[in-house]
């Protein structure tokens, strides 16, 4: 009987050998070659917002008749520090930045970036957003929320960005 690929992937020794695994074997039964491009791709962005939900079924390609394609990057709710059960909004985001726990991997995000990037090479080049730059950004989706919280949210987010662009 074959076991799952969660399995498979903790008999394995270390992150790094993870990683490859998991986008050598993807590209290789899918035919996507580029497979570990996007897949460094998607860690990449999951470091930079913090989405700490990239479990393995949040790791997907497109299947049509038999061909497989990349799928867009989806499933970004649990980013910039949204879960206030495991992200209180009275801690500083700079402190949260150092403890919130990236999957699948169950490692810290530069941790996974750094052995994908080894691996495959960097992916994503981050611009140096400015606050301001940031602000302009969020004064659409604020709107949806309650005039008290704009301004706490946005703080934020701001500085969860401006944390991760640096350590990045």
């Amino acid at each position: 009987m074959d076991s799952s690929l969660l399995e498979k992937l903790s008999r394995l020794p270390s992150i790094k050998r993870r990683i490859e695994y998991l986008a050598k074997e993807t590209a290789e039964l899918t035919g996507l070659a580029g497979f570990p491009l996007y897949l460094t791709l998607l860690f990449e962005a999951d470091a930079l917002f913090l989405n700490d939900d990239r479990h393995l079924n949040n790791i997907a390609v497109l299947e049509k008749d038999g061909h497989y394609d990349y799928c867009p990057i989806f499933d970004n709710g649990a980013g910039l520090l949204s879960n206030t059960q495991s992200a209180p909004m009275e801690i500083e985001p700079k402190a949260l930045t150092r403890t919130t726990t990236a999957r699948p991997f169950q490692t810290t995000f530069n941790r996974q970036v750094i052995h994908a990037r080894n691996l495959f090479g960097p992916q994503l080049h981050i611009p140096k957003f400015t606050e301001m730059q940031i602000r302009a950004e969020l004064e659409e989706p604020l709107a949806y929320y309650a005039k008290r919280d704009r301004d706490l949210i946005a703080r934020r987010v701001c500085q969860t960005v401006l944390v991760r662009q640096k350590e990045l």
